[in-house]
């Protein structure tokens, strides 16, 4: 048996729904007519029209297709609307993971470079731009129909497409299941017509308004009527052997949205770049809220001392004394102390040092030599109150407080000791601190971590807090 044209489809499927509608309250005429075209250049197949008893005029249109123009009913993935979205979603995410890791207290940007922090945010932002992509493209969303996108441009109160059985031989084949299920989702009827001529309703229209009034009306003119007012105005040679093809319009339409899919009906994505747009902002204010509490770039220790050591292979050492040519002494100058009246002057102060007194404040020693310095209070009048100490113990003398020093300093762990008589009159005990004064509480926090992994490691017991210094040392 012959298959169907789409002009038999249009002709079978405008007979049915005439009869479809015989029994509908109407007043007046029904007008029915085939190639009707509205503005914009929208193109319904087949149109019928009425008044009806409550005064308003009752408007239903049809699309038909054929094996030929089968493309017009299978869906099409729209890659482009995809990929926005996915932008949208991976960009208002990755602002989210930044927002809540910031409240959190996890500032990135505070111990690591600032490009590492952007190389993660955007690693972050592929990362679930990829998720999205993979998992949502198979979504009703991403197929768009060529003959349901048509429909979405214009009001009609009953909208049919209308398939010869030939489209969809498989009624289990996946692009009819999507027709299928957009039929009943957008309110449109689904009609197939078999070779025989006989129509079978599979999905009837939705009596409610879908979409809620948001579609404009159209006002539909026969191609015959177009053609012929033409004619009359007169037209150049050109044009008239254009409108001697206007009915043959219909077929040039379908053949361009075939090559150009559904850009006649292009989905706009403000708001997809308007959430990308806000998304970079907060990303971007976020990461400089996190470079605000990053108080010094510190030099990374271990390269340091892998590359002074480089340097020491091939590098003569600093001599220890130098021969200086200094300008002569003029005759009415006083004459500068000797060399051994400085030296005199210097031993003893270092045999002051040496036996320390109520005024000492800081203590340090050495590794190699076990030589032990110290430091006045009179050193830290100004700059100690407000700062952080990395606590270990207290002390009560000064014995205690090198034997200490020496046990940590040989795990790797540099160690101080402060005397609290500089603070307090009734406190004489010495606080055991590790590494220097911080000025900073977030430094002195991840240099503690550091030191507490030192301690487990060579099985010493301690137990490190970070301290403020909140009294300033007395005159």
């Amino acid at each position: 048996m012959k298959p169907l044209t789409e002009q038999d489809i249009k002709k079978i499927a405008l007979r049915y729904l005439r009869a479809y509608y015989r029994y509908r309250p109407f007043e007046g005429q029904v007008v029915s007519s085939l190639d009707m075209q509205g503005e914009g250049g929208i193109v319904a197949d087949g149109y019928l029209s009425f008044q009806e008893q409550a005064g308003k005029s009752f408007l239903a249109t049809f699309e038909a297709t054929s094996y030929g123009t089968q493309e017009e009913v299978r869906f099409d993935t729209q890659y482009q609307q995809l990929r926005w979205d996915a932008a949208a979603f991976a960009s208002i995410n990755t602002a989210g993971l930044l927002l809540g890791k910031h409240i959190l207290g996890f500032h990135v940007a505070a111990f690591y470079p600032f490009s590492y922090a952007l190389i993660a945010s955007a690693f972050c932002w592929v990362a679930i731009f990829f998720i999205f992509f993979i998992f949502f493209r198979k979504f009703q969303r991403y197929r768009s129909i060529y003959a349901v996108e048509q429909f979405k441009q214009y009001h009609a109160n009953e909208q049919w497409i209308a398939i010869g059985d030939d489209v969809f031989p498989n009624l289990e084949d996946e692009y009819y299941k999507e027709l299928r299920r957009q039929c009943v989702k957008n309110g449109f009827g689904l009609l197939i017509i078999d070779r025989e001529e006989h129509s079978r309703v599979l999905v009837t229209p939705a009596r409610q308004e879908v979409f809620k009034y948001r579609r404009k009306r159209l006002s539909f003119e026969s191609l015959k009527d177009i053609s012929r007012r033409m004619r009359e105005v007169g037209e150049a040679p050109a044009l008239k052997r254009f409108t001697g093809k206007l009915l043959n319009t219909r077929q040039l339409m379908q053949s361009v949205g075939r090559l150009l899919g559904l850009h006649r009906f292009p989905r706009p994505f403000i708001r997809q770049l308007g959430v990308c747009g806000l998304s970079v902002i907060l990303a971007g204010v976020l990461l400089y809220l996190d470079w605000q509490h990053r108080p010094v770039h510190y030099v990374n220790e271990r390269f340091y001392v892998r590359q002074m050591l480089k340097k020491s292979l091939t590098k003569k050492r600093e001599a220890l004394e130098f021969i200086v040519d200094v300008p002569p002494i003029p005759f009415d100058s006083v004459i500068p102390p000797s060399f051994e009246l400085v030296a005199e002057q210097n031993e003893a102060i270092i045999d002051a040092f040496r036996n320390p007194e109520s005024s000492i404040a800081l203590i340090t020693v050495s590794l190699k030599d076990r030589w032990v310095t110290y430091y006045d209070c009179s050193r830290f009048i100004q700059g100690l109150a407000g700062r952080y100490l990395i606590k270990d113990r207290l002390v009560a003398d000064v014995e205690a407080a090198k034997a200490r020093m020496l046990v940590l300093r040989k795990a790797g762990i540099p160690a101080n000791a402060l005397w609290q008589g500089c603070f307090e009159d009734e406190n004489d005990g010495y606080l055991i601190f590790l590494d220097l004064i911080q000025t900073d509480s977030l430094e002195a926090r991840r240099r503690m971590k550091v030191f507490n992994k030192r301690l487990q490691k060579n099985s010493i017991t301690a137990s490190l807090k970070v301290e403020q210094i909140f009294s300033a040392v007395k005159d």
